[in-house]
């Protein structure tokens, strides 16, 4: 129902229906595709200034209103959750949000150089890294919501890559058995089908720093990570500057079977401790 939806795709949906045409012939006199337009109205893609200016110019509203429209797509362009408000909600709102978003994508590359990336976490990792910052009663939730996430690895709808650093690996959260384990299971998920599992060993000779953990969906959006909190970006300018670091950092990675002996050799080394 549209009152289930964002303000913005509510009103985009409904000035759409006013004017009595459909989907496809909006998206065509716009300039966009049926898709986009589709995922626009269900509140799955922001849309962008030019997308709500082209729309509304389609809709014929008037001038006010067109420009209400698109001040509300800049402010939802890079959307923000800050990591505070996040962890008193609980966190799990914002794991489904990016589920959501991670659902109607075709293509995900994930970067994180600090952490092991969301879709590949154990229980056991997910809860060492918040139990000291979720609220306790609330840890529960946010892991289920996490590993309700991870059920999109079964599917062959789309095609998924996934690159840690060997530092990340590294961080030794929740100790020597939480990390084993999950370097197990990171082994086992180098046999997954439609799964490109990838590290850059810390020997690997580098040309700038990895800053921030991201996430790109279908090149059309960008999910970035930092300290005060995590930002959905889709100002096209924007999410090209991201998917230019994947391209840069990209060649530094080791994939699959290749990434194999790595891993090993990390989990390995838990063993010891």
């Amino acid at each position: 129902m549209t009152t289930d939806l964002p303000p913005l795709a509510a009103t985009l949906r409904a000035l759409r229906a006013e004017v009595g045409i459909t989907g496809v012939s909006a998206a065509k006199a716009a300039g966009i595709s049926q898709a986009k337009l589709s995922n626009i109205e269900r509140g799955k893609t922001p849309p962008t200034p030019e997308d709500a200016d082209r729309l509304a110019q389609v809709y014929g509203v008037p001038a006010k209103v067109r420009a209400q429209l698109i001040e509300q797509s800049r402010q939802a362009k890079a959307q923000a959750w800050s990591a505070k408000v996040v962890l008193q909600r609980g966190g799990w709102l914002l794991q489904d949000r990016i589920g959501r978003q991670e659902s109607s994508a075709s293509s995900i590359r994930y970067f994180c150089p600090s952490g092991v990336i969301g879709l590949l976490q154990t229980p056991a990792y997910v809860r060492a890294m918040w139990d000291d910052e979720v609220p306790a009663e609330k840890v529960d939730k946010f892991v289920e919501s996490r590993m309700r996430r991870q059920l999109i690895l079964g599917s062959d709808k789309r095609e998924i890559a996934a690159v840690h650093t060997e530092g990340a690996l590294r961080w030794n959260l929740g100790g020597p058995k939480v990390m084993i384990e999950q370097l197990d299971r990171l082994l086992v998920e180098l046999d997954r089908p439609h799964l490109r599992q990838g590290i850059i060993p810390w020997t690997s000779s580098v040309s700038s720093p990895a800053l921030h953990q991201f996430t790109i969906y279908d090149d059309a959006a960008a999910l970035v990570s930092t300290v005060p909190g995590t930002s959905l970006v889709t100002d096209p300018e924007n999410v090209q500057q991201v998917t230019s670091e994947w391209d840069h950092l990209e060649r530094y990675v080791l994939w699959g079977e290749s990434a194999r002996p790595h891993l090993e050799r990390i989990r390995a080394e838990y063993a010891v401790l």
